[in-house]
């Protein structure tokens, strides 16, 4: 048997209209329908009959499903509205549904639209149940009153023309505030409310006063004793038997303990997230470490080998450049691998602006003159406890994003410094800041701005906006590591076509800053003493022989772990010190050094490796070794950590 059911139908197409009333049929409805094509129409079918739901298209010659959900809420009927379209987006779908559109039906799948009316008339007939339940339980004042006295909820009563009329104790326990003190008040919001929340709290309680209702509006409110509250407010109209509007009844339920729970859990997700993006390239930096260092190795070798056999000026200064080029290239690794929480740090007392100031000026050398810099620094330093190194890398990546943004055109670039203190109330907005006092680097561009949908994936290793070979995608994932290492936070305020800024914040610190001497320049130690030099690599093993033998050193050069042991168990005094690559097939380093000091324990050795996940200092000291040391060296680096080794500093 069908279901008899009043449908007005808002359509431009007849034949459309004739498809949806067979969908009706089909799905067990016996439509008894209207069709309407303007606002006009919509509006005079409304006061002519009562409807069991809307069915809209959403686009119609003058008129769209918007404007019919704006027609219905100003009849202030409770219909239930469908926009039935077949070219609405999801976007204009979401649109529809926010401003009171109760589902969306794609015409081209309308096995979708009797079941959703199904649904909408259970709640539209629990809603006018509930509406009839309220309405019998306000005719009494009295007996609304004592029950609502001994709720848990906040419970008031407002005149039709904003004037508070009556709350329930509940208000103290909330509130702080009895409700004695709640009446007197000349202007509650400002009183009770957070300023950020007035505003929107005022609107909609206007729009209360004309006899909207509202659920579950959150806004936050101040405790009498200074603490911060969430509430979960609703309200609804209260009307006579006549129809006589006579105010708003409004609940406010106190939700701070799930929205701090809720909070916390995204702050935790977040993080957890970041840190297992962090992870990967810590992962992957860790993998191509090794490798990369061994090249730059020889490249860095070779280079000086080749400066020191050279008399040409012009020759010398071309190698010079190329060991400059392999020296960041070093850096760059190390900051990789140190922003992963694979290297170590030197964290001490350090100005922010001289770190800002150096990093400028390598800036401005490389920029383009189209690129104007502007700084705002404070007089007084702005001291945190950092890596010296860390903390001039993300100036550069900053700084160079910034430049990258605006391009060949240019555009200004300001850098700013200053000392911000993190209230209370701005760290609960704030998950990853605490309260107190920070040093705020800001970095700000006149550039294109960044695409909204682009902002939540700035700091995910590898995203990059920039196109082939232009960029890797990791300075900004690196400055995140870095600084997040360091306790701080990043944010970003950006609008598409009106540049971007950049906040740093690290927490400040009391305290001189350290200044660091520069090293004293001394000439290359250098030696005479036997030493066991192993690398599987024939051309490292190759390099360390002739790096050493310049020094002065006699040296015996094996690129098999295995062969270099039994030259070695052969002649254990004939070597004053061993120096080892540890990452070796078939006999590793650490193997070859265990072996050794089985037979010798006294015996000086320094091992190496590009990268290592699981040997460090402590590790190799734990197992008598006397220096474990990262790959690359420089000819200077290696002469004093032999020289150091060997006379047992």
């Amino acid at each position: 048997m069908l279901k008899p059911l009043i449908v007005l139908i808002i359509e431009d197409s007849e034949d459309d209209a004739l498809l949806l009333v067979r969908a009706l049929r089909k799905g067990g409805f016996q439509p008894d329908y209207e069709r309407a094509e303007t606002a006009a129409q919509m509006s005079e079918a409304l006061k002519n009959r009562p409807w069991d739901v809307i069915l809209c298209d959403f686009k119609l010659p003058g008129f769209d499903g918007l404007g019919a959900i704006s027609v219905l809420k100003s009849s202030g009927l409770d219909i239930p509205i469908l926009i039935v379209s077949g070219t609405i987006g999801e976007e204009m779908a979401a649109e529809c549904m926010r401003r009171g559109a109760n589902d969306y039906i794609m015409k081209d799948n309308l096995s979708r639209l009797c079941p959703a009316i199904d649904r909408e008339l259970l709640e539209a007939r629990s809603r006018a149940k509930r509406r009839e339940a309220e309405a019998a339980l306000l005719t009494s004042e009295e007996r609304f009153k004592t029950i609502a006295n001994y709720t848990v909820d906040w419970e008031s009563w407002y005149a039709p023309d904003g004037t508070y009329l009556w709350v329930n104790p509940a208000v103290l326990r909330i509130t702080g505030y009895s409700a004695d003190e709640i009446l007197s008040m000349p202007d509650f919001a400002s009183v009770l409310f957070a300023e950020e929340d007035r505003e929107p709290f005022m609107r909609y309680f206007k729009a209360a006063l004309t006899g909207t209702r509202g659920d579950n509006f959150e806004i936050r409110i101040r405790h009498k004793n200074g603490s911060r509250l969430w509430l979960s407010v609703s309200w609804q109209p209260v009307y006579d038997a006549s129809g006589k509007f006579l105010g708003i009844r409004t609940s406010g339920r106190d939700i701070t303990a799930f929205k701090e729970a809720f909070e916390e859990r995204a702050r935790l997700e977040k993080q957890l997230y970041q840190a297992q993006k962090l992870e990967a390239v810590g992962t992957l930096a860790g993998g191509i470490a090794h490798d990369f260092n061994n090249i730059l190795s020889g490249i860095i070798g070779y280079a000086e080998l080749a400066a020191m056999q050279t008399d040409d000026g012009l020759r010398r200064r071309n190698i010079e450049q190329i060991l400059k080029a392999a020296e960041r290239a070093r850096n760059l690794v190390m900051q990789i691998l140190a922003f992963s929480r694979h290297g170590e740090q030197d964290k001490k007392l350090i100005d922010l602006r001289t770190v800002a100031e150096e990093a400028l000026k390598l800036l401005r050398a490389t920029l383009p003159t189209t690129i104007e810099i502007k700084k705002s620094f404070p007089q007084t330093p702005l001291t945190v406890q950092a890596d010296y190194t860390q903390m001039h890398q993300v100036m550069m990546n900053i700084c160079t994003n910034a430049a990258f943004a605006m391009g060949e055109k240019g555009g200004v670039m300001t850098v700013a410094l200053s000392p911000v203190e993190i209230s209370d109330g701005e760290a609960s907005g704030e998950p990853d800041l605490s309260p107190g006092a920070y040093a705020r680097l800001s970095v700000s561009d006149t550039g294109s701005g960044i695409d909204p949908a682009h902002v939540e994936r700035l700091f995910d290793p590898f995203f990059t906006t920039k196109g082939v070979g232009e960029g890797t995608g990791l300075g900004l994932s690196v400055v995140y590591g870095i600084v997040h290492d360091h306790g701080g936070t990043v944010k970003v305020a950006s609008r598409p076509g009106e540049g971007a800024t950049f906040h740093i914040y690290l927490p400040a610190v009391e305290g001189k800053p350290q200044v660091t001497a520069e090293p004293a320049k001394t000439p290359i130690p250098r030696g005479n003493e036997r030493i066991l030099f192993v690398d599987d690599e024939v051309e490292l093993a190759d390099l360390g022989q002739k790096m050493l033998e310049g020094l002065g050193y006699e040296v015996t050069a094996l690129a098999d772990s295995r062969a270099a042991l039994q030259t070695y168990l052969s002649s254990p005094e004939a070597f004053d010190l061993v120096i080892t690559d540890m990452n070796m097939p078939k006999l590793s380093g650490s193997e070859l050094a265990v072996q050794i000091l089985a037979r010798r324990p006294d015996q000086p050795i320094i091992l190496m490796t590009g990268y290592s996940d699981f040997m460090n200092s402590q590790k190799a000291e734990e197992m008598g070794i006397r220096a474990f040391v990262l790959k690359p060296l420089s000819r200077k680096m290696l002469a004093a950590l032999v020289r150091r080794v060997i006379d047992g500093r």
